[in-house]
C-alpha cells in the first residue's frame, strides 16, 4: 500500500469503547421511553409521569457520576450496568405515583400521605432485600459480581432517596390533583336518552275557591 498506516492493539480497544458507550447511551434512552410509557399506562396521568421521569434522570445521573468518582471506566461490566439503571429505578417511582394518582384525597399532602401509608412500607422493604442482595454480590471475589453488587447498592439506594424525599416532596407541593392531568377522564355517568329517570320536582298550585 502507498500510504502509511498505523497498526496496534489499543485501535481495537478504542473501537471497542465507541461500541460500549453507544449501547450503554441508546439502551438508557429507550429504556426511559419503555419506562414512561409503563408509568403513563398505570398513572394515567402526564404530570405525574413528567415528574417520575425526571427523577429516573436524576437517579441515573447520580448513579454515573458515583461511577466516575470511584474511579471506573467504560467497560463491559459498567455499559450492562448503565442499560440497566433505569429499569431497576423505575420500580420504586411508579408504585408510589400510582397511589397518589389514583388518590381521591382533597388535597396534595393527603394525597402524598396515602400513597407512603399504602406502598410505603413495602417499596422500602423492596429496596432493603435488594440492598442486603446487593452487599452479598460485593463480597465476591470476582470483579464482574463485586462492581456489579456495587452498582445495585448504589442504584437502589439513590432509587430509594429520590422516590421517597425528592418525588413525594414534589408531589405533595405541586402535584395534581382532582383528575388534574389525567389523560382519560372518568365517567361521571350515563348521559342522554339511556340516562335513567330523574327526579324533578312539581308544584301543584293551590285550588281557588
Amino acid at each position: 500500500s502507498m500510504f502509511p498506516r498505523h497498526t496496534a492493539n489499543r485501535y481495537v480497544g478504542v473501537n471497542t469503547e465507541k461500541v460500549l458507550l453507544n449501547s450503554a447511551v441508546w439502551g438508557t434512552v429507550f429504556s426511559m421511553f419503555l419506562a414512561g410509557l409503563m408509568i403513563l399506562g398505570a398513572t394515567n396521568n402526564y404530570l405525574v409521569t413528567s415528574w417520575s421521569l425526571l427523577v429516573i434522570f436524576l437517579v441515573v445521573n447520580a448513579v454515573v457520576g458515583s461511577m466516575v468518582i470511584l474511579g471506573w471506566t467504560l467497560g463491559v461490566v459498567e455499559s450492562i450496568c448503565l442499560t440497566i439503571c433505569v429499569g431497576l429505578s423505575v420500580d420504586y417511582t411508579i408504585h408510589l405515583c400510582h397511589v397518589f394518582a389514583t388518590s381521591s384525597a382533597s388535597t396534595r399532602f393527603a394525597a402524598g400521605r396515602d400513597a407512603l401509608a399504602s406502598m410505603g412500607v413495602s417499596v422500602f422493604n423492596a429496596a432493603v432485600t435488594t440492598i442486603g442482595s446487593s452487599v452479598v454480590l460485593m463480597l465476591s471475589y470476582i470483579i464482574f459480581f463485586q462492581r456489579f453488587g456495587i452498582f445495585v447498592f448504589m442504584n437502589i439506594f439513590y432509587s430509594t432517596a429520590f422516590a421517597f424525599v425528592f418525588l413525594m416532596a414534589i408531589l405533595m407541593v405541586i402535584g395534581p390533583i382532582q383528575g388534574a392531568g389525567r389523560i382519560v377522564k372518568k365517567d361521571k355517568g350515563p348521559k342522554g336518552p339511556t340516562a335513567g329517570p330523574t327526579r324533578t320536582s312539581v308544584f301543584i298550585a293551590p285550588a281557588v275557591s
